[in-house]
């Protein structure tokens, strides 16, 4: 049984290679079944190629998978039981991939660049997850130093630690934490424009810290007693799990005023990231 032990970052450059060829040979039997016809254009060419869609690229479903290798601070990682979870990944491959002819391929990346208003393809074709970006905040110079990453700082320990802060001064209010958690349509799109993702911030329940196909996607360790909050996290400008989404969200909740005991709209709690 072979093990990778080390950081996410080595992970990638060791492991990658033959994740991309791994990828690729999945990929290669999937472009004859579509006798080789582009998925947007409908035009018959000489060689597809295969587009991850976006928000669902490979360093993202690589990410997902090694969190539940995590071990401390470096990820211990069964790289046998890796790639069936990587091939499991990309099953149907239709679900992760485009087939896309050389001049699709070009537009359907310059159409989900950082200037494009949304993730949704210009071309009409399916992406990811529709994840707006958050709005600047005004205020940006008078922001808490404190709930910014400190240097060296890992994901958890940044994400608790600022979760912590907030609900323990009293500025996550009933309804924010209801938003953060509910399984409710409105709640599940409210934190899809917050944060990237309709999964709840935080459960209660060891159980459901694992997802339906057996992935762990909530930290082990429990959040001011009672909480276990989401493991999922990049600090890279990624479209969907974005850490600088968790910042905003927590530099606009700290300006909530906790002794004001009035109902709160979704139209005027400071945590509505629109």
């Amino acid at each position: 049984m072979a093990i990778f032990i080390g950081t996410e970052q080595e992970f990638n450059k060791f492991i990658g290679p033959r994740v991309r060829n791994r990828i690729n040979a999945l990929a290669r039997a999937a472009k004859h079944d579509r006798g080789l016809v582009c998925e947007h254009c409908g035009r018959k060419v000489d060689e597809l190629e295969a587009a991850h869609i976006h928000g669902r690229d490979r360093k993202t479903i690589v990410h997902e998978i090694l969190e539940s290798y995590l071990d401390g601070e470096t990820y211990r990682v069964d790289l046998d039981a890796f790639e069936r979870q990587l091939d499991a990944a990309h099953s149907p491959i239709g679900n992760v991939v485009l087939f896309l002819c050389p001049e699709c391929h070009r537009t359907y990346d310059r159409s989900c660049s950082a200037e494009a208003k949304s993730d949704e393809v210009k071309l009409g074709m399916k992406s990811g997850a529709d994840v707006p970006a958050a709005t600047a905040n005004p205020d940006a110079a008078h922001k808490p130093s404190n709930l910014s990453p400190k240097p060296g700082e890992s994901n958890k320990a940044y994400v608790t630690r600022v979760f912590e802060q907030l609900y323990r001064g009293g500025k996550i209010s009933d309804y924010e934490l209801n938003r953060l958690c509910s399984h409710d349509a409105d709640d599940e799109e409210y934190r899809l424009r917050t944060f990237g993702f309709t999964r709840p911030l935080l459960v209660t329940s060891d159980a459901d810290r694992v997802d339906e196909r057996g992935y762990q996607r909530y930290y082990a360790d429990k959040c001011c007693g009672h909480f276990f909050l989401c493991s999922q996290w990049y600090r890279e400008n990624n479209s969907g799990h974005n850490l600088g989404k968790f910042q905003q969200w927590a530099e606009k909740t700290a300006q909530w005023n906790a002794g004001d005991t009035r109902p709160v709209a979704p139209s005027d709690h400071p945590a509505e990231i629109v």
